[in-house]
């Protein structure tokens, strides 16, 4: 008897029209399509500008400067939404 070929998660296509959301990978794999499993939203500068009524240029120099805990994707700035609150309760020098 030839062995078991295990298919990778990754590899794993759900029949057109399935719903991913409810898809349950039979071989133990992580629920839900990637956007669901997504650890914690981000902002980008001209977001945070708009929720902290101030410029993406100051956003932008506190990512620089270490005031805001941030990380770049190519060219921009992403802020996770764990470094706003830690400096809306004030536990980060803003």
């Amino acid at each position: 008897m030839p062995p078991l070929h295990r298919t990778s998660p990754s590899s794993v296509r759900l029949a057109r029209g399935a719903d991913s959301a409810n898809y349950t990978d039979p071989h133990g794999g992580e629920r839900g399509t990637p956007e669901q499993r997504s650890v914690s939203p981000v902002f980008t500068p001209e977001a945070l500008a708009g929720r902290w009524a101030t410029t993406a240029d100051v956003i932008c120099a506190m990512c620089r400067d270490g005031r805001l805990r941030a990380f770049k994707v190519g060219r921009e700035w992403r802020i996770a939404l764990s470094a706003v609150e830690a400096v809306e309760r004030g536990e980060v020098a803003a």
